[in-house]
């Protein structure tokens, strides 16, 4: 609507505009000018919208991907964490299964050498 009337202000279609007999019309250099540069101002804008939607879907798929991202980071941490969780859970049965060992094998060689007398 802006743009219309911006048109009309330089552009005066009564008496710019002369309606010929076989129907055509015949415009004044000022109202070629206008038109010309309403049409330029469209070709822009709908370029500019194009430009904007394309950014905002990169913005959007940007924002996807850091997610994804920050997704794959928390699943891999919990993973290390549970093996972390793991190996110290496995070193406290080896630290009790050596004591058991030492314990074991220390009874079994008083017992051999009761067996030697």
């Amino acid at each position: 609507m802006g743009l219309l009337t911006n048109a009309h202000a330089s552009c005066n279609v009564k008496t710019d505009i002369v309606k010929q007999a076989n129907g055509t019309r015949i415009y004044s250099l000022d109202c070629h000018k206008m038109v010309g540069k309403l049409i330029q101002d469209e070709k822009d804008r709908k370029e500019q919208i194009e430009h904007l939607n394309k950014t905002i879907s990169l913005k959007d798929l940007s924002l996807d991907l850091s997610h994804k991202r920050a997704d794959l980071w928390q699943k891999e941490a919990d993973n290390q964490y549970n093996l972390l969780q793991k190996h110290a859970k496995m070193r406290r049965y080896s630290t009790y299964l050596l004591f058991g060992g030492g314990v074991l094998a220390g009874f079994a060689a008083v017992w051999a050498a009761g067996q030697l007398r």
